[in-house]
């Protein structure tokens, strides 16, 4: 792991938080429904590969692109959705993560309007919404954030 690891995640900590937030940088443990391009964390495997396009041991270096964050690092407060969401990649390796996961100022966008936005400027995340045909808000707790420094990995949870 990378030994700047902590630090990186305390200094955006530092950056995203405010006084109105009841833990600091509005922090939230989250699941990650990831893919990856290796077997970090198959049987035996512990070391990260040097990919810059797996996602996980970005995540596990503290090292992620910008490519890999622009569109938002996807998080949900539910197992199963990871689980699905991992489901859904083209990869065959998949995995689930636990992170602690700094959200700091979110703001909440309507799930088929998010593509749509120009910026978000003065928010840190995003949170996916989405509304019945008569107006009842559906949150299903997905949140998007748009920086690896975001997200301290504590569990990894491998499937095939």
């Amino acid at each position: 792991m990378n030994p700047d690891f902590p630090l990186k995640y305390e200094e955006y900590q530092t950056r995203v938080a405010s006084p109105f937030f009841r833990r600091k940088g509005n922090e939230k443990r989250l699941w990650l429904g990831l893919r990856r391009e290796c077997r970090f964390g198959d049987a035996g495997n512990m070391e990260p590969c040097s990919s810059k396009q797996c996602l996980l041991c970005s995540l596990v270096k503290s090292s992620v692109s910008k490519e890999l964050s622009e569109q938002g690092i996807m998080t949900t407060s539910s197992l199963a959705r990871a689980v699905e969401m991992s489901t859904h990649r083209k990869s065959t390796s998949k995995v689930v993560l636990m992170a602690n996961v700094l959200l700091g100022r979110e703001v909440e966008v309507k799930k088929h309007e998010f593509g749509q936005l120009q910026t978000l400027q003065g928010f840190d995340s995003v949170r996916l919404v989405e509304y019945t045909l008569w107006g009842r808000k559906i949150d299903n707790g997905e949140s998007l954030v748009f920086s690896g420094d975001a997200v301290r990995p504590l569990y990894l949870i491998t499937h095939e």
